[in-house]
């Protein structure tokens, strides 16, 4: 039977309040921090990936002009959407993409291989060569990537994983 209450003296990592408010539990309010961490732990749980919306909405608003109503929504979201066709149609050409101080999208193939398929393992499978895109991290986002929270990505996949 699971406790609905929970008796703190500092000790319950922010794992566990994630844990507990995904189950409806209830905490105490004996730690100064608690707040915090339930910010944390609801930050956590409501964290969904980018998409391209959210990157158009960005825009929209950080940039004074869609304020002054001279760039619609709409543009912006052709321009996202075009940028991302180029990019994309680069690629199914074979060209790599290389995007200063995020990272270079390389088309690399990989070889043909033998595989197996699980359900009959005696039967042999050939993969045929495929190109791939593979991405490397430019230096000012492996910079970024060094300051983030190991501890909040880990909780935000778990998270997901449970849904």
């Amino acid at each position: 039977m699971r406790k609905k209450g929970l008796t703190c003296r500092y000790r319950y990592k922010s794992l566990i309040i994630v844990n507990l408010l995904n189950r409806g539990g209830r905490l105490c309010k004996c730690s100064p921090l608690l707040e915090v961490i339930i910010n944390t732990a609801n930050y956590l749980k409501h964290m969904p990936n980018l998409t391209k919306r959210d990157i158009v909405l960005q825009i929209y608003k950080e940039q004074e002009k869609c304020n002054n109503g001279e760039i619609l929504q709409n543009d912006v979201k052709e321009i996202v959407q075009r940028t991302l066709d180029i990019l994309s149609d680069s690629l199914a050409k074979g060209r790599n993409v290389e995007l200063r101080n995020f990272g270079v999208l390389e088309v690399q193939v990989r070889k043909p291989r033998v595989g197996r398929n699980p359900t009959k393992p005696e039967r042999d499978v050939v993969i045929p060569k495929r190109a791939i895109v593979k991405f490397k991290a430019g230096k000012e986002l492996k910079a970024a990537l060094k300051k983030l929270d190991l501890g909040m990505v880990e909780n935000t996949k778990a998270s997901r994983a449970r849904k």
